[in-house]
C-alpha cells in the first residue's frame, strides 16, 4: 500500500511538473529566440558602423563618397563596403547566397519585398547576409538589408531580415519604413522598421512586436 500510495504521487508530481512545463516551455523558447535575434542585429549593426569608420578613413568623408550613376551598385560595394567587412562569400546570385529565388525576401504581410536579387552582396563570416542598395539619386547606401541567418526561413521582415539606412552624417540606424508597420496590431504590416523599434528601445523587443 505505501508503495502503491508513494506511487501515485510520484505520478501526480511529474503530472504536474509537465502541464506546467507545457504551459511555459513555449514562453522560454520564445523569449530566446528574441534574444538570439537581437544580439544579433546589434552585432551586424556594430559591424556595419565600424566599417563605415574604417572606410571613411580611406575614402573620405561619406559626403564626398561617388554616387548612383557615377558609379554601379557592384563597383561601390567593391571600393566602400568590401575591403572593410570580414566576408565569408561574395554572392552574385540568389544560389551562391543559399536562396531558392530571385525575390526571397518577404514583408509582415508575407507578400514579396519588391526587388531582384542584387547583382553583389555578401555572407558575413557570422552567416549574416548584407545587401547594400543601390538607389537612384541621393545615397547609394541609403538602405542596408540584412537576413540574420543568410538562406534560412523565415526571410521575413522583422524576424531574420531587416533594414538599416545611412543618414547625411554617415551613421547607421534603423530604417524608417513607418510609425506602425512593426506594430503587433497595425494594418499597415510591412515590418521595414523594425530594426528601428528595437534600437529605440534600448535593444530589446518591446511588448507590441509583432513577434
Amino acid at each position: 500500500m505505501k508503495i502503491g500510495f508513494a506511487l501515485s504521487k510520484v505520478l501526480i508530481t511529474l503530472g504536474i511538473i509537465g502541464v506546467v512545463s507545457a504551459l511555459t516551455l513555449p514562453a522560454v523558447i520564445t523569449n530566446y529566440q528574441k534574444q538570439v535575434t537581437v544580439n544579433k542585429l546589434k552585432k551586424v549593426y556594430t559591424t556595419l558602423s565600424q566599417a563605415v569608420k574604417l572606410s571613411e578613413i580611406d575614402n573620405g568623408e561619406y559626403s564626398s563618397w561617388e554616387k548612383y550613376p557615377d558609379i554601379t551598385q557592384t563597383e561601390y560595394s567593391q571600393k566602400y563596403w568590401q575591403p572593410y567587412l570580414k566576408i565569408l562569400k561574395v554572392c552574385k546570385n540568389y544560389r551562391d547566397c543559399g536562396y531558392s529565388s530571385n525575390m526571397p525576401f518577404k514583408y509582415r504581410d508575407e507578400t514579396l519585398f519588391g526587388s531582384y536579387f542584387p547583382a553583389t552582396s555578401y555572407i558575413l563570416q557570422d552567416g549574416t547576409y548584407v545587401w547594400i542598395m543601390t538607389t537612384h539619386g541621393g545615397s547609394a547606401d541609403k538602405r542596408i538589408i540584412v537576413d540574420l541567418n543568410a538562406g534560412h526561413k523565415p526571410n521575413l521582415m522583422g524576424k531574420d531580415i531587416f533594414i538599416f539606412s545611412r543618414n547625411s552624417n554617415s551613421k547607421i540606424e534603423g530604417a524608417d519604413g513607418g510609425t506602425n508597420s512593426c506594430n503587433k496590431n497595425s494594418t499597415y504590416a510591412v515590418g521595414s522598421n523594425c530594426a528601428k523599434k528595437i534600437m529605440e528601445n534600448n535593444w530589446k523587443i518591446p511588448d507590441d512586436y509583432p513577434w
